[in-house]
């Protein structure tokens, strides 16, 4: 229990900065540091990272010295973090590929471990759960306390060390991974299966387009910094429920219930887009959080009804980054000046888009070939 334990913190760390965005770049977009639309690309080449360590880790990495990869995406991490409110431009971008890195080599740690446990269900809910708190603790501290005092420098300074504080956690993982059951060759996904994963990419895209942006959205709407910081972490503390719930409601039917939160999602922009007041902006991110979370699970059975081979489940980590990169790095194109609600309408379409093509991924099911059934009375 120690050794999961260990692993799934680590790994929550790898994975909380997607949660966060919203406040640290949102705040140095306020301090001048970057333009707006310069959140979205931050936003994408940290994610870019962690979707580039992921791979390459799946494809070079054997599952052999798993404390020194941990202890080495730990520092990683911490140096990359501690440095980044000192730089700006191109070095900036290059801190937080960095970071990404790091966090993509403690996701991998994570996968690895869920590939092998007897019921990854329950270590996905201690993985949601702990993540969800962290990000809120992080989160609350950063908005009253952290950041008005210390600005982005100070958060991401804090992250830094929360990185070192881990390595407490190394000597207590496992030294190595068991050989997974029939490891050698891929399972490439048939048809469905593939535009399953676009589906999944488009609808991590639709989040992250407006996510990385709530505070200026919620500046452009005319709200003030601490109401916005507020929301934010209102909405990371939904979070946690959302994995509880997505627990509890497991035997829900998977594809039927991505799209009902991808319609809830593009409800809540809509609410958003119209919010003229800080408790409506408030519910309505919440809402878009909670949906957020909640569906991440469902995206695993619905592959899985696609593609029964499962041959997609292994390329959905990398769908779903490719997704977080892309979203910010799409809405960043379609800022106005200072009006950023060009990023909520980016995020309905790319909402839009994920229902379609995952209803065009279960039509596409009645189209691939059936495999004969025997007929035992035949002579």
């Amino acid at each position: 229990m120690v050794t999961t334990l260990s692993v799934v913190l680590i790994g929550a760390l790898g994975g909380i900065m997607p949660s966060l965005q919203p406040l640290l770049l949102g705040r140095l977009a306020v301090e001048g540091v970057i333009q707006s639309e310069g959140i979205g690309r931050l936003a994408m080449v940290e994610a870019l990272g962690m979707a580039v360590a992921v791979g390459l880790a799946g494809i070079f990495l054997t599952g052999t010295r798993l404390r020194w990869i941990a202890g080495g995406a730990l520092l990683i991490m911490a140096v990359c973090n501690a440095l980044t409110g000192q730089l700006v431009g191109a070095p900036l971008l290059i801190l937080r590929v960095g970071s990404g890195i790091g966090s993509g080599l403690m996701l991998w740690l994570l996968i690895g471990l869920l590939a092998r446990v007897a019921l990854p269900t329950r270590v996905t809910g201690y993985y949601v759960i702990s993540q969800g708190a962290g990000a809120l603790g992080l989160a609350a501290a950063f908005a009253s306390v952290i950041l008005p005092a210390a600005g982005a420098a100070g958060g991401y300074m804090t992250l830094g060390g929360i990185a070192l504080l881990m390595f407490l956690a190394v000597p207590f993982m496992p030294s190595a991974y068991a050989p997974l059951p029939n490891a050698s060759g891929a399972t490439l996904p048939n048809a469905a299966g593939a535009i399953g994963l676009i589906s999944a990419g488009l609808h991590l895209a639709g989040i992250m387009a407006l996510w990385v942006y709530a505070v200026p959205v919620g500046r452009t709407l005319g709200l003030d910094i601490s109401t916005i910081n507020m929301a934010v972490s209102v909405a990371i503390g939904v979070q946690i429920l959302a994995g509880v719930a997505a627990i509890i409601l497991a035997r829900l039917k998977a594809i039927p219930t991505v799209l009902a939160c991808a319609a809830v999602s593009i409800m809540a922009a809509f609410v958003i887009l119209n919010a003229g007041q800080a408790a409506v902006f408030t519910a309505a991110l919440a809402f878009f959080s909670f949906a957020w979370v909640f569906v991440l699970p469902y995206h695993v059975p619905a592959l899985i009804e696609l593609d029964e081979s499962r041959g997609s489940l292994m390329l959905l980590t990398s769908a779903q980054l490719l997704g977080i990169a892309g979203g910010p790095l799409l809405a960043s194109f379609a800022l106005q000046d200072v009006s950023a609600v060009g990023a909520i309408k980016v995020s309905v379409a790319l909402f839009g888009l994920a229902i379609l093509t995952l209803l065009a991924a279960r039509a596409t099911i009645r189209l691939l070939p059936v495999a004969p059934v025997s007929n035992d009375l035949e002579t």
